[in-house]
C-alpha cells in the first residue's frame, strides 16, 4: 500500500495484484496485524467525508490508541461476551489482501428493536479504491454463507436511498424491499431490504 498525497487529502491506492479477487483475498478475524493499513483507511475515510457506522464513531487518534481493545471487543462480541444491554452478538469480518485492510462486514446474529428500525443484520464498508472490482460482491456472498451457518435464513440490510452502489449489491443477491422510511437516526430516506441466505 502507498499514499498519494496532496495538500488537502491522501488517497489509498491498491496494489496491482488486486486485479483478480482470488489472489490472497479472504475474510479475516480482526487482528492487530492489520493495524497499520486499518489506520491508513481510517485517515483516508475521515478526509473523504463519507459516512460509515463504525469509522465515524471515533477520531483517528482514538482508533490508534484503542486498536487492541477494539479488536478484543470484536472477538468477544462474536461469542456473545461482555455485551451491553443494547448490543447483540455480532461477527466482524475484515476483507484483507495479505496484510492490507480493504473493508469490513459486520454480521449481527439477531435483531433487537433498534436494529429492526435501523441497521439490520449487516453493516459493511469498502475503501474507495476497492470498489467496483467485484470485491463487495464476493464478500457479500461469503458473509451470506456465514449467516446460514448461524441458522439465519434471511437477513435485513438497510441503506440510504441515495446509495446506488449498495442498492445494486443488494439487488444482485435477490434483495426484497420492505419499505423506505425516514427516521431520526438517518439523514435521509432509509431503504430496508431482506435477503435470503439459502440461495448463496
Amino acid at each position: 500500500m502507498m499514499w498519494i498525497s496532496s495538500q488537502s487529502k491522501a488517497t489509498l491506492v491498491l496494489s496491482p495484484n488486486l486485479a483478480t479477487i482470488e489472489h490472497m483475498m479472504k475474510l479475516a478475524k480482526p487482528s492487530e496485524k492489520y493495524k497499520k493499513s486499518f489506520l491508513e483507511a481510517v485517515q483516508a475515510h475521515k478526509e473523504s467525508g463519507e459516512k460509515d457506522g463504525h469509522l465515524n464513531l471515533h477520531s483517528y487518534e482514538w482508533f490508534d490508541e484503542n486498536f487492541e481493545s477494539m479488536v478484543q471487543t470484536f472477538l468477544d462480541e462474536s461469542e456473545g461476551k461482555n455485551l451491553s444491554d443494547d448490543r447483540v452478538p455480532s461477527t466482524e469480518f475484515w476483507i484483507v489482501d495479505g496484510d492490507q485492510w480493504l473493508g469490513r462486514f459486520s454480521l449481527r446474529h439477531k435483531l433487537n428493536a433498534k436494529l429492526e428500525r435501523y441497521g439490520g443484520h449487516l453493516g459493511y464498508y469498502l475503501i474507495p479504491s476497492a470498489r467496483k472490482k467485484g470485491i463487495g460482491t464476493w464478500a457479500f456472498s461469503e458473509v451470506l454463507k456465514e449467516a446460514r451457518k448461524l441458522g439465519i435464513e434471511k437477513i435485513m440490510v438497510s441503506c440510504d436511498e441515495s446509495n446506488i452502489g449498495s442498492q445494486k449489491l443488494i439487488k444482485k443477491f435477490g434483495g426484497t424491499l420492505q419499505d423506505i422510511t425516514t427516521i431520526p437516526e438517518n439523514d435521509g430516506p432509509l431503504m430496508r431490504w431482506w435477503v435470503s441466505t439459502l440461495s448463496s
